[in-house]
């Protein structure tokens, strides 16, 4: 039985996507053994959906995929590729593998399917926009950041993200226009910019849908923005360190929901805005902590708030 109070979907997907029968290992070999191939095209090329290619150690082009395929380091060794992946195919998989891009370019451009990264390394941004593909996107056990945005989401991309990291960004998650993304046991940290007028937020949403269960955010310009979003629901998640928010909820309609539940916010560096600062919608806090910090603890304008066995400190003034 699941532990999580929304079980992730991921092997959900493999089960979906992964023929029951195992397939082969195609080695990618420049000396040709018998059954190997030679380069990344040839293997590709012979690889069928049950396959896995594995990539032995060295620097690769990245490519455009518009073929389901597997694919997994060699181990030991680092595998790396640079460039843009173009992912158009219905099922792509990488694990173990290193992915930089250039400034100013994504790492993956995801336009269609569902893309699984196991185990990685991505130093790029990724995005996933299509306004007219259900385009889904899974990380475990990833780490992924040293770019402007991370990760952007807009349209009906769909994000899963679990025990993975992303830092030092200016926005770590970007979700836009009816994205929507869930988040567990990960880390969001160092999302941050000099401009006092953007300060860099670990989670930026805006009408999207937010799910987060024991997310850390830390060290943040702000932990979650989220702006004119339908509904958003936050777990057992750490806010610690924020530089000017833990939580902004701006511009919601009187319809949107904003849920936290056994949430802790503590120890924010600055006393320019409240904690948790709220502006429409309807918001309800459940054993929730907010901890010492120079600022307010909460304000409220225009909202619905329902607050339920939570305890609020603040060093200025209270809530």
């Amino acid at each position: 039985m699941s532990t999580h109070l929304r079980s992730p979907t991921l092997n959900e997907v493999l089960q979906k996507n992964l023929p029951a029968d195992s397939g082969r290992e195609i080695l990618i070999n420049p000396d040709g053994g018998m059954f190997d191939a030679r380069t990344m095209a040839a293997a590709l090329r012979r690889a069928g959906t049950a396959d896995v290619i594995i990539v032995p150690p060295g620097e690769y082009t990245a490519f455009e995929l518009k073929k389901s395929v597997r694919m997994r380091s060699q181990i030991p060794g680092t595998v790396s590729f640079q460039g843009t992946m173009t992912i158009r195919s219905e099922f792509a998989s990488f694990s173990g593998i290193n992915f930089r891009s250039p400034q100013e370019q994504s790492a993956f451009q995801v336009e269609k399917g569902a893309l699984i990264l196991d185990d990685c390394v991505i130093r790029g941004e990724i995005t996933a926009v299509s306004p007219t593909e259900n385009v889904r996107v899974y990380l475990k056990g990833c780490l992924a950041g040293q770019t402007d945005e991370g990760i952007v989401l807009s349209h009906l991309a769909f994000m899963e993200i679990s025990e993975s990291r992303i830092a030092g960004c200016r926005v770590g998650l970007a979700l836009r226009q009816g994205a929507s993304a869930a988040l567990y046991h990960s880390r969001i940290e160092s999302c941050l910019n000099t401009d006092e007028t953007d300060p860099g937020v670990g989670i930026f949403a805006e009408q999207a849908s937010l799910y987060c269960e024991g997310v850390v955010l830390r060290d943040n310009g702000v932990g979650i923005y989220l702006k004119n979003c339908p509904e958003a629901l936050l777990l057992s998640s750490l806010f610690h360190g924020s530089r000017t928010s833990a939580v902004i909820v701006a511009d919601s309609p009187t319809t949107a929901s904003v849920v936290m539940h056994s949430c802790v916010a503590s120890q924010q560096t600055s006393s320019l805005c409240p904690q948790l600062s709220l502006s429409g919608g309807s918001v309800r806090l459940a054993h929730c902590r907010i901890l010492t910090s120079p600022s307010p603890a909460l304000s409220a304008e225009l909202t619905r708030l329902e607050i339920l066995n939570s305890s609020f400190l603040a060093t200025g003034a209270t809530a």
